[in-house]
């Protein structure tokens, strides 16, 4: 093993070298866009799911037409008192969620908003900056805002009156969040205010939280509610309705499409690339390889050297990409604030994709291995 491995690293060191480097560097390229598109994928799955990372809740109530977020139909929120009234169940909290329109007070652009309205307690909020800005939506027509607001939504600040739906409301404070594949911005209001800017029905809501008592079972709790509730909601874990948003963002709109495109289109890219390089440097040493051929090694031998020459030039491809990928995350991360994950589960994702397209260029390692002694005279 080790002279296979010696001999193989001394076959990149000894050949043409410009040729190794350029394939190396467009194998890496492609690899840069797995990864690449990998991380996009992930972030964008977070984001996607991140408007439910808001909350502390055990099990959720749905409309039984629910499919994701930007579009969520509503359901009497009698449905909420009624699951409320399990033995099982320790505290309830009304969402409602609809899309709407900011208009900017000096400039008086329109654009895209997402609205939540909160009847909930502190408990049911994960985030301790946004429970202390809850007693703030108790006064009318006040409203949160997403500091990640795109920026054509105009200059936002504390006591600053704009208006959702040509209705006055004035911002009380400010929270993270940032949904630019749903809206340009989004906004909290209270329940009480949220049909003021929307219309819909007081009576109607579109998600309802509920949290267990210690010990319960969620599992046989949303069993249960989905027994006894009527068949126009549906009862789900807070982490099952998070993964059923992930993946119909991911299985069904056109990004996830996209990118999973863009994951073949760099693997394709990256076989091409290794292919060209090793078939090229196989050309140029068969004569080697017929030479240890007639000294007495075996057929594996040569098709060891191949098979190790090929995954140096891919582990070297892929530490290229790896170094490249750090800091082109981190300036992406700090104007997109998305998430761009830089971690073992990446890594590993991507190792696992880009070994298809190392193995497809292994083709030129066969006729090295089948190299004719005859072939010196």
């Amino acid at each position: 093993m080790s002279d296979c491995l010696n001999f193989a690293w001394l076959n990149l060191r000894r050949g043409d070298r410009l040729r190794v480097l350029v394939a190396v560097a467009g194998a890496g390229v492609a690899i840069f866009v797995v990864l690449l598109h990998l991380a996009f994928l992930r972030a964008v799955q977070d984001k996607a799911s991140q408007v439910y990372d808001l909350f502390n809740a055990d099990v959720v109530l749905v409309s039984d037409r629910f499919q994701f977020l930007y579009n969520m139909p509503e359901f009497p929120v009698a449905r909420l008192r009624q699951a409320n009234s399990h033995p099982a169940v320790a505290g309830m909290g009304a969402v409602s969620i609809a899309s709407s329109h900011w208009l900017a007070p000096e400039t008086e652009a329109i654009s895209s908003l997402i609205l939540i309205g909160l009847d909930v307690g502190p408990e049911f909020i994960r985030d301790g900056a946004l429970r202390a800005l809850l007693p703030s939506l108790q006064k009318p027509r006040r409203i949160l805002m997403d500091r990640y607001s795109d920026p054509g939504v105009g200059r936002l600040e504390v006591g600053l009156v704009g208006r959702i739906r040509s209705q006055r409301a004035t911002v009380a404070g400010f929270y993270g969040l940032g949904l630019p594949m749903y809206a340009a911005a989004t906004a909290m209001a209270s329940l009480a205010d949220f049909p003021l800017y929307t219309g819909q029905s007081p009576q109607r809501i579109q998600l309802g939280l509920l949290r267990l008592k210690p010990g319960s079972d969620a599992a046989r709790v949303v069993a249960e509610l989905n027994t006894d509730l009527p068949g126009d909601v549906r009862a789900m874990t807070l982490r099952a309705l998070r993964a059923q948003e992930q993946d119909y963002f991911v299985e069904v709109k056109p990004l996830g499409v996209m990118m999973r495109f863009g994951l073949l289109v760099g693997l394709i890219v990256g076989a091409v690339a290794l292919f060209q390089a090793l078939g090229s440097q196989m050309e140029t040493r068969l004569r080697d390889f017929a030479v240890l051929r007639a000294l007495g090694f075996s057929s594996r031998f040569v098709y060891g050297v191949g098979t190790l020459q090929l995954f140096l030039m891919g582990g070297l491809a892929f530490a290229l990409a790896w170094v490249a990928a750090i800091p082109v995350f981190a300036v992406i991360e700090r104007l997109t604030h998305l998430s761009l994950p830089t971690d073992l589960h990446l890594l590993l994702g991507a190792g696992l994709l880009c070994l298809p397209m190392i193995a497809t260029a292994a083709l030129p390692v066969l006729r090295a291995g089948r190299a004719d002694p005859a072939s010196l005279f």
